[in-house]
Protein backbone atom coordinates (compact mmCIF):
# COMPACT_ATOMS: atom_id res chain seq x y z
CA UNK A 1 0.00 0.00 0.00
CA UNK A 2 2.57 2.19 0.74
CA UNK A 3 4.09 1.62 -2.44
CA UNK A 4 1.58 3.68 -3.87
CA UNK A 5 1.73 7.13 -2.07
CA UNK A 6 4.44 8.74 -3.69
CA UNK A 7 3.49 8.10 -7.38
CA UNK A 8 0.09 9.06 -6.43
CA UNK A 9 1.03 12.27 -4.95
CA UNK A 10 3.49 13.04 -7.77
CA UNK A 11 0.99 12.47 -10.22
CA UNK A 12 -1.15 14.41 -8.70
CA UNK A 13 1.22 16.94 -8.93
CA UNK A 14 2.17 17.03 -12.45
CA UNK A 15 -1.38 16.67 -12.92
CA UNK A 16 -1.97 20.23 -11.43
CA UNK A 17 1.08 22.31 -12.96
CA UNK A 18 -0.60 22.90 -16.03
CA UNK A 19 -3.99 24.33 -14.10
CA UNK A 20 -1.92 26.68 -12.22
CA UNK A 21 -0.47 27.95 -15.41
CA UNK A 22 -3.54 28.31 -17.43
CA UNK A 23 -5.07 30.37 -14.78
CA UNK A 24 -1.81 32.81 -13.95
CA UNK A 25 -1.80 33.76 -17.62
CA UNK A 26 -5.56 34.35 -18.17
CA UNK A 27 -6.86 38.12 -17.57
CA UNK A 28 -10.14 39.27 -16.52
CA UNK A 29 -13.07 40.30 -18.98
CA UNK A 30 -12.18 44.11 -18.20
CA UNK A 31 -8.17 43.94 -18.45
CA UNK A 32 -8.77 42.02 -21.87
CA UNK A 33 -11.35 45.14 -23.03
CA UNK A 34 -8.72 47.57 -21.55
CA UNK A 35 -5.95 45.72 -24.07
CA UNK A 36 -8.08 45.08 -26.95
CA UNK A 37 -9.93 48.97 -26.90
CA UNK A 38 -6.26 50.45 -27.46
CA UNK A 39 -5.77 48.43 -31.07
CA UNK A 40 -9.07 47.90 -32.27
CA UNK A 41 -10.15 50.37 -34.70
CA UNK A 42 -13.62 51.63 -36.57
CA UNK A 43 -13.77 51.62 -40.65
CA UNK A 44 -15.65 53.88 -41.57
CA UNK A 45 -17.14 54.02 -45.09
CA UNK A 46 -18.28 57.44 -46.94
CA UNK A 47 -22.02 57.90 -48.03
CA UNK A 48 -21.02 56.06 -51.06
CA UNK A 49 -20.31 52.74 -49.03
CA UNK A 50 -22.87 52.67 -46.67
CA UNK A 51 -21.66 49.50 -46.02
CA UNK A 52 -18.26 49.99 -45.34
CA UNK A 53 -18.45 50.41 -42.15
CA UNK A 54 -17.01 47.88 -39.06
CA UNK A 55 -14.03 47.37 -36.80
CA UNK A 56 -10.98 46.03 -37.64
CA UNK A 57 -7.70 45.44 -34.97
CA UNK A 58 -4.36 46.94 -35.86
CA UNK A 59 -1.40 43.54 -36.37
CA UNK A 60 1.29 45.30 -37.57
CA UNK A 61 3.54 48.52 -37.63
CA UNK A 62 6.11 49.26 -40.30
CA UNK A 63 7.75 52.60 -39.56
CA UNK A 64 4.67 55.33 -39.41
CA UNK A 65 2.65 52.69 -41.55
CA UNK A 66 0.05 50.68 -39.79
CA UNK A 67 -1.76 47.19 -41.31
CA UNK A 68 -5.34 46.56 -39.81
CA UNK A 69 -6.58 43.01 -40.16
CA UNK A 70 -10.68 43.48 -41.27
CA UNK A 71 -13.56 41.54 -42.55
CA UNK A 72 -13.29 41.82 -46.63
CA UNK A 73 -17.12 42.19 -46.53
CA UNK A 74 -16.25 45.40 -44.46
CA UNK A 75 -14.50 46.85 -47.45
CA UNK A 76 -15.88 45.33 -50.17
CA UNK A 77 -17.73 47.87 -51.83
CA UNK A 78 -15.76 49.94 -52.84
CA UNK A 79 -11.95 49.67 -54.62
CA UNK A 80 -11.69 53.28 -53.72
CA UNK A 81 -9.54 54.07 -50.74
CA UNK A 82 -10.86 57.52 -50.57
CA UNK A 83 -14.25 55.67 -49.88
CA UNK A 84 -12.77 54.92 -46.19
CA UNK A 85 -11.21 56.23 -43.16
CA UNK A 86 -9.43 54.12 -40.10
CA UNK A 87 -10.41 55.73 -36.61
CA UNK A 88 -8.16 54.71 -34.00
CA UNK A 89 -8.78 54.60 -30.38
CA UNK A 90 -7.98 58.63 -29.71
CA UNK A 91 -11.26 59.27 -32.09
CA UNK A 92 -8.41 60.34 -34.92
CA UNK A 93 -9.48 59.50 -38.48
CA UNK A 94 -6.93 58.31 -41.14
CA UNK A 95 -6.65 58.32 -44.70
CA UNK A 96 -6.51 54.79 -46.00
CA UNK A 97 -3.51 53.80 -48.25
CA UNK A 98 -4.65 50.78 -49.29
CA UNK A 99 -6.65 47.66 -49.14
CA UNK A 100 -5.58 44.29 -49.84
CA UNK A 101 -7.59 40.96 -49.98
CA UNK A 102 -6.59 37.78 -48.40
CA UNK A 103 -7.43 35.21 -51.21
CA UNK A 104 -9.44 32.33 -50.23
CA UNK A 105 -10.80 33.85 -46.84
CA UNK A 106 -13.66 36.84 -45.80
CA UNK A 107 -10.27 39.06 -44.62
CA UNK A 108 -8.63 42.21 -45.89
CA UNK A 109 -5.67 43.90 -44.62
CA UNK A 110 -5.73 47.55 -45.05
CA UNK A 111 -2.99 49.86 -44.67
CA UNK A 112 -2.90 53.71 -42.99
CA UNK A 113 -0.25 56.10 -41.86
CA UNK A 114 0.45 57.99 -38.71
CA UNK A 115 2.95 59.30 -36.42
CA UNK A 116 0.69 58.63 -33.60
CA UNK A 117 1.91 55.37 -31.83
CA UNK A 118 -0.64 52.71 -31.45
CA UNK A 119 -0.82 49.40 -30.02
CA UNK A 120 -0.49 46.39 -32.08
CA UNK A 121 -2.35 43.16 -31.03
CA UNK A 122 -0.26 40.40 -30.02
CA UNK A 123 -0.64 37.11 -32.83
CA UNK A 124 -0.29 34.21 -30.37
CA UNK A 125 0.04 30.53 -32.08
CA UNK A 126 -2.89 28.80 -32.81
CA UNK A 127 -1.09 25.05 -33.76
CA UNK A 128 -1.00 24.57 -30.22
CA UNK A 129 -4.61 25.00 -29.68
CA UNK A 130 -7.29 21.69 -28.62
CA UNK A 131 -10.69 21.80 -30.07
CA UNK A 132 -12.99 23.53 -27.13
CA UNK A 133 -10.21 24.76 -25.58
CA UNK A 134 -10.68 28.52 -23.95
CA UNK A 135 -8.52 31.08 -25.10
CA UNK A 136 -7.30 34.09 -23.59
CA UNK A 137 -5.16 37.29 -23.45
Amino acid sequence: MNRFIVPTILLGTIATIPLVQLVAISLEATEIDEKAEKFIVKINGSDATPKGNGSGSIIGRNGNNYQVLTNWHVVSESDNVNDYTIETSDGTPHAVKQIKRLNGADLAIITFSSSNVYSVAKLGNSGSLTRGQKIYF
